[in-house]
């Protein structure tokens, strides 16, 4: 997915019926802070997508739906 402005890419990114997680890779806290205070997601990874340990907690509320593991 390809996007031109910051604000294009948080909004496709918003574009989900579920919001589960979001990747914001960049070298800029105060960017990484303000792209993920308009995220609507559970979980956001920091130049990186996906480790392989996740902190095992319940998510309740992502995007638009209700959700747990």
């Amino acid at each position: 997915m390809t996007f031109k402005t910051k604000k294009e890419a948080v909004t496709l990114a918003n574009d989900s019926e579920f919001g589960l997680a979001a990747a914001v890779f960049t070298s800029d806290d105060a960017q990484l802070k303000r792209m993920t205070k308009n995220l609507r997601v559970g979980f956001v990874w920091n130049n990186s997508s996906q480790p392989s340990t996740l902190p095992k907690q319940t998510c309740t509320y992502v995007a638009d739906k209700p959700f747990a593991w």
